[in-house]
């Protein structure tokens, strides 16, 4: 009986050992992830947000806000709002279904969310810039994304029609981070 209360201790004893170190090993990593966490939500904060709001300060809106993407947007060269086909984007564009617009999204800029709100946009420096494509024959061009700088070449389509199935095209059968 002594014996099994001994080999019980010991294997509780190492238990604990075994714990600690697994515990402690990994305060250092921990620690790198609770200061790059508070260089986006204060640490102060930290304890007292939910993992919801957390994830939502972290990484984002699951869901794309199109008016969100639309009020930080800007246009290249002789490009407005008030293009046709700029009116016809964002019509498309808003006619996504949650899981076309992220598609969106990852082609134009290999993200899969936008930033939370109008001041994570600002503070992050977030903008969608809209070009106009070099192609003269426009419905049979596909829009081209830079991804790093979330720019994409725009052809001005005859048709929303024609627009969504040119976009939908890029967005599914690019394999490339720039499309």
């Amino acid at each position: 009986v002594d014996h099994m209360a001994t080999q019980s201790a010991a294997s509780s004893s190492s238990l604990e050992e075994l714990r600690a170190s697994m515990v402690g090993g990994c305060v250092d990593q921990i620690d790198a992830i609770r200061r790059g966490m508070g260089k986006i939500v204060p640490q102060q904060l930290l304890n007292l947000m939910t993992w919801r709001a957390l994830e939502l300060a972290v990484c984002g809106r699951a869901d794309i806000d199109v008016a969100l993407l639309r009020r930080h947007t800007i246009y290249s060269d002789s490009l407005s709002e008030q293009d046709e086909h700029i009116q016809m984007f964002w019509r498309v564009l808003s006619s996504f279904t949650p899981e076309e617009r992220r598609q969106f999204i990852r082609f134009a800029w290999a993200q899969d969310r936008l930033p939370s709100n109008d001041a994570e946009m600002k503070r992050s420096h977030t903008r969608f810039m809209i070009k106009p494509s070099p192609f003269h024959n426009a419905d049979e061009a596909l829009p081209r994304a830079d991804t790093c700088f979330f720019n994409i070449e725009l052809p001005a389509y005859s048709s929303e029609d024609v627009m969504k199935r040119q976009l939908l095209f890029a967005m599914t059968n690019t394999v490339a981070m720039d499309a």
